[in-house]
């Protein structure tokens, strides 16, 4: 094969544009299911919040870091 067929979900899509990017003679084609982008800059809001979740996971509280990560991406105003 020539060129790739590339699939990327989240940080696989930031990983495969920045591939096809940087090598198109090789790439086919791309399927990039809510990619991330390299470069974009995330609110204040959102960098506060993952701090919060490290901090909460470096002081053993895991399972409180997870549910807070849930209601971020699945309930919040990053979903």
């Amino acid at each position: 094969m020539d060129r790739a067929f590339l699939l990327g979900i989240s940080v696989g899509g930031k990983i495969a544009i920045d591939y096809a990017l940087r090598y198109p003679d090789t790439v086919r084609s791309l399927v990039l299911i809510n990619p991330g982008v390299s470069g974009y800059r995330w609110s204040d809001q959102f960098l506060a919040q993952e701090g919060d979740l490290r901090r909460l996971s470096d002081q053993g509280l895991s399972d409180l870091a997870w549910e807070r990560f849930l209601q971020t991406w699945v309930e919040g105003p990053f979903r």
